[in-house]
């Protein structure tokens, strides 16, 4: 209870650490972005993994 507390208390306290995280996760996305760009092997793996897990997500549940 005690972080709804401080939430209420301190609103802009949460608004900049959501932004904080935000951001961070914006640049480590973007690190990765510019290796897989660079690394012909890893782009093609990660695209790979991708597209395998799309066409997983689309398939149809089998039913019994």
């Amino acid at each position: 209870m005690w972080i709804v507390r401080l939430a209420l208390n301190r609103p802009y306290t949460f608004v900049v650490l959501a932004i904080l995280i935000l951001m961070i996760s914006a640049m480590l996305g973007a690190i990765n972005l510019s290796r897989a760009v660079s690394d012909p092997k890893l782009s093609r793996e990660i695209l790979q993994q991708a597209r395998d897990q799309l066409i997983s997500l689309n398939k149809p549940a089998k039913t019994s």
